[in-house]
């Protein structure tokens, strides 16, 4: 039985995790700024209008493995 479980990650791979990309006003893909999402993100700051989903299909995929992931934890985490 699982009695806790603590996962580390570095600012600088948070966004790739998250498997989203950041935009700019116009819509262009900005590179190189994993620190500024993952601040933006722990300041509650990131708007919808900044994000995109990445578009080889790697967003949906992350997203269905950490919710399997955390429904897997739940379930075997002693209480």
């Amino acid at each position: 039985m699982i009695k806790h479980i603590e996962v580390v990650f570095l600012a600088r791979n948070y966004q790739h995790l998250t498997g989203l990309n950041m935009i700019d006003e116009a819509g262009k893909l900005l590179d190189h700024h994993s620190e500024f999402f993952y601040k933006k993100c722990v300041e509650k700051k990131l708007s919808c209008d900044e994000i995109v989903m990445r578009m080889d299909g790697t967003t949906q995929l992350k997203w269905y493995h950490l919710f399997y992931v955390y429904l897997t934890i739940e379930k075997n985490i002693s209480k």
